[in-house]
């Protein structure tokens, strides 16, 4: 059960508050002895720059220990919505509460809208802007106090809804979008924050797999849905649901008891941004539903907004456990016909082929234990169906390739500040500041009872602090880009529905671009600096955690990495100085090298018995006297006596120097003692001492290797 709080100023009206109360005693959410705990605020004028901190510590407070949290919050103007103006006002300080606090469902007693001209909508106590606006502008803005009304009144307070985290019903959307407008106040410093044009809807009545399929679509661009029961599925998906394209000439309920102009405008436009539905196969809700849902012509028929008519862009997958039982036989070919005929019609594409290729089964539906958040989305095909685009086509205003469309990550620089260049400096003191406030609360996550929901929470607070700074301040961007990754890690370990194996690869190549992207607001000379540091510091957090929950393989893929970048920081460091120490780096180069496989451990030993047969045989060769060295039997006993260099080699490092004898077949006369002895050879000496050298150090390395492998520490 949701708890619950009230937010709003001083003098509002109370009456709007007591409704609240009612409606939540009425339907037996709230004892009829139990108060709602409340916050107040009494601004100094119209200046709510000082409240932020105190109203945060209030909600920080409910929230503690509770699974979601729901506020009831004084009206606002629309227009005002933004955190980041000169003089915040009461519906500014909301929107900062808003993006600080994520996880809150928010529920306003009044949304208001004044704009001047006959199609006004009224309100009172509420300033009009000065600064002119045009008529896109204006429209755009009663489009969203017209859709802020619908999801965020008094009247939608009992309906049936997921988790807030992952801005379903766009709130925290619509902030931003403020924020990045022109003419609200913000002309100074503005920064752009990445936008979720689109909409997903993740259906599994397991909350686990939901949390976690919301937090890779949430990741890679999309607003989600996070459906877990039935009523929300008919509210988003049924025939007069929000998501469900309205029929012409058809009136809803909803838009009966909203009584708000254009409502079917929003629905439509709603509709238009439901781009990708993940579901569950076999569904079994814990409220009542209809039965017969595992068939997916049924299901398309009781939630037509799933309908390829009703939504031709829709990309559908599906996460099963996969299970057959014989009575299901004729319901499983029903659905495999369905398949064929309804949604293999979509293509994946790539940026070297962009005529697209057909999509097949294994994309559409994954078998559950699914496979970690990077190795599922490409196993979905999701980033092949979104190519965007790369290299130099990536700077011309187009789509990140595998993200959602019209979500463009990293940022770049002419994005994050727009063609302000007096704005080029760090993020805007306040978003900086929302950015701490979300990071703070993560890093209290870090030390709280690990769970999968704990988790992804956590990494849904960093993720955002992260597009909040839009990565122009370095250090901060470090910090919650080292969390954010701490927690996806953290929520793969715990969640008992993933594979053991997880995708590191994808990982890392993820985190490197989000640190080139950053290290572009450094000087030159150490923009490198930054990327390596930056990358090994998020590494060896990576490496306790994986450690800790006993993911070997990845563990040793982290630690390959983090060898790499120690090579590259100490070459760095090393390079330039006049030190014999620079004797040892193609040393440590090779050994980095050596450790990130067996593979190339046997490559090693193969290419150094080569070198080393030649090494033998060149000593051989200089050892022969030149006169010998003329004939021609000479040279073609020497080449047939190759493979013998070859098994001198292999003995050699195995610790077994060779002598003058073993090498060379050839006498000397007898010196004035009568003693009979080889001629020495320092090229001998030197290839036995490098042979035994190479020997003890390769296998050191082998048994070091193989003793982690059995012990799998």
């Amino acid at each position: 059960m949701s708890a619950y709080a009230i937010i709003h100023r001083s003098h509002a009206p109370k009456a709007a508050l007591a409704a609240a109360r009612d409606i939540l005693r009425a339907r037996l959410l709230l004892p009829e002895d139990e108060e709602i705990p409340a916050w107040s605020v009494f601004a100094n004028g119209d200046d709510y720059t000082e409240s932020f901190d105190a109203a945060a510590a209030f909600l920080a407070k409910q929230l503690a220990g509770q699974a979601s949290l729901t506020v009831i919050a004084d009206g606002i103007d629309v227009e005002q919505l933004h955190p980041i103006a000169h003089a915040p006002t009461w519906s500014g300080l909301v929107a900062a509460l808003a993006l600080a606090f994520p996880e809150i469902r928010w529920h306003f007693t009044g949304i208001h809208l004044r704009l001047p001209g006959k199609n006004s909508e009224e309100t009172t106590g509420f300033a009009v802007g000065e600064q002119a606006r045009s008529l896109d502008e204006d429209e755009e803005l009663r489009r969203e106090a017209r859709m802020l009304r619908a999801f965020y009144g008094i009247d939608t307070l009992i309906e049936p809804r997921g988790p807030a985290l992952f801005d379903g019903y766009g709130l925290r959307g619509v902030i931003h979008r403020h924020i990045n407008g022109k003419g609200r106040g913000n002309d100074d410093g503005i920064s752009r924050l990445p936008l979720r044009k689109h909409v997903a809807v993740v259906i599994d009545e397991e909350p686990d797999y939901s949390l976690f399929e919301s937090l890779m679509a949430y990741g890679r661009g999309f607003r989600v849905h996070a459906v877990t029961t039935w009523a929300e599925s008919k509210r988003l998906l049924g025939q007069d649901g929000w998501l469900t394209p309205p029929d012409e000439g058809h009136g809803t309920e909803v838009e009966e008891r909203i009584q708000v102009k254009n409502t079917r405008k929003i629905r439509q436009t709603a509709s238009a941004s439901l781009l990708l539905t993940i579901e569950d196969l076999f569904l079994n809700f814990p409220d009542e539903h209809e039965d017969g849902m595992s068939d997916l012509a049924r299901r398309d028929a009781t939630l037509p907004a799933l309908r390829r008519d009703k939504a031709p862009r829709l990309r559908r997958r599906f996460v099963s456990v996969g299970h057959h039982r014989p009575q299901d036989y004729g319901k499983s070919r029903k659905n495999d016909e369905f398949v064929r005929k309804r949604l293999l019609h979509e293509r994946t594409f790539s940026n070297a082929r962009l005529n697209g290729q057909a999509l097949t089964e294994e994309n559409l539906f994954v078998y559950k234990p699914v496979c970690g958040i990077y190795a599922l989305w490409n196993k979905l095909a999701m980033d092949r169906v979104f190519p965007g685009k790369s290299g130099k086509e990536l700077e011309k205003n187009t789509d990140t390739p595998g993200l959602a469309p019209g979500f463009r990550w990293p940022p770049r620089k002419d994005e994050v500040i727009g063609q302000n260049e007096a704005s080029d400096h760090s993020a805007p003191g306040r978003l900086l500041r929302l950015a701490e406030c979300l990071l703070g609360r993560a890093a209290t996550l870090l030390t709280a009872e690990e769970t999968v929901a704990s988790a992804i929470r956590g990494a849904v607070l960093a993720g955002d602090a992260l597009e909040m700074i839009g990565l122009r301040t370095p250090t901060t961007t470090l910090r919650a880009l080292d969390l954010m990754h701490r927690f996806e890690v953290i929520a793969e370990c715990f969640f008992s529905g993933m594979e053991y194996h997880l995708a590191i690869k994808e990982r890392v190549k993820d985190m490197r671009e989000d640190l080139q992207a950053t290290a572009r607001w450094l000087d030159k000379s150490r923009r490198l600096d930054f990327e390596l540091n930056g990358e090994a510091k998020i590494l060896a957090h990576l490496i306790v955690i994986l450690e800790g929950h006993g993911s070997f393989e990845e563990t040793e893929e982290c630690r390959d990495q983090l060898r790499d970048v120690h090579f590259k920081i100490t070459r760095r460091a090393m390079w330039g100085r006049k030190s014999w120490l620079l004797m040892l780096l193609p040393v440590q180069g090779y050994t980095t090298w050596i450790l990130r496989s067996l593979m190339r451990f046997f490559i090693a030993i193969t290419l150094l018995v080569i070198l080393l047969t030649g090494l033998y045989a060149w000593a051989a060769w200089n050892e022969i006297p030149d006169d010998f060295k003329k004939d021609t039997n000479t040279l073609q006993l020497f080449i047939k006596t190759t493979p013998r260099f070859a098994y001198m080699a292999s003995c050699g490092l195995f610790a077994q120097a060779q002598s003058p004898e073993a090498v060379f077949g050839q006498e000397e006369k007898a010196d004035d003692n009568g003693d009979r002895r080889k001629k020495p050879s320092g090229w001998l000496l030197l290839v036995n001492f490098f042979a035994i050298a190479a020997g003890f150090f390769h296998f050191g390395v082998f048994v070091s290797h193989i003793y982690a492998l059995i012990s799998r520490r």
